[in-house]
């Protein structure tokens, strides 16, 4: 990764390379679920030096998916890092609660 982002070729193509299989990989479910946006986790990608290597990965399975898919979704890059899965996580219970309190109204007045 780290000399794909340093700008050397041979590790660019390589990472292209992967990207380009990750859209072979995701195609079906792309087409089954028709997403409108792709985020791709960047944990691998945690120093932010290596961002360069995650944009050439972003930009290659993109190319590629344009190219498999008839309406193919916008993807970008996670924010969230290495915190996604708890994020997500958190953000799911939340839901689950508020959708619990919208349906059943708690009284908070005493008895």
């Amino acid at each position: 990764m780290r000399n794909a982002a340093a700008g050397d070729p041979d590790a660019a193509r390589a990472v292209a390379s992967y990207g380009q299989r990750l859209a072979d990989g995701i195609a079906s479910v792309l087409l089954a679920l028709d997403p409108a946006l792709v985020v791709l986790g960047t944990g691998p990608f945690g120093d932010p030096g290596l961002l360069p290597a995650a944009e050439l990965l972003l930009d290659a399975a993109q190319r590629h998916a344009g190219g498999l898919l008839l309406d193919p979704p916008r993807w970008q890059l996670s924010a969230l890092g290495d915190e996604a899965v708890i994020t997500g996580a958190v953000r799911l219970a939340l839901s689950s609660v508020e959708a619990v309190l919208r349906t059943r109204p708690t009284s908070l007045t005493p008895r």
